[in-house]
């Protein structure tokens, strides 16, 4: 398991949404 990118990919799709829902 590669948490580093797991967590970098959560990050880059919460923040895509809160983007795009703001």
């Amino acid at each position: 398991m590669k948490l580093p990118l797991t967590i970098l990919t959560l990050c880059s799709v919460a923040f895509a949404v809160r983007a795009d829902t703001t």
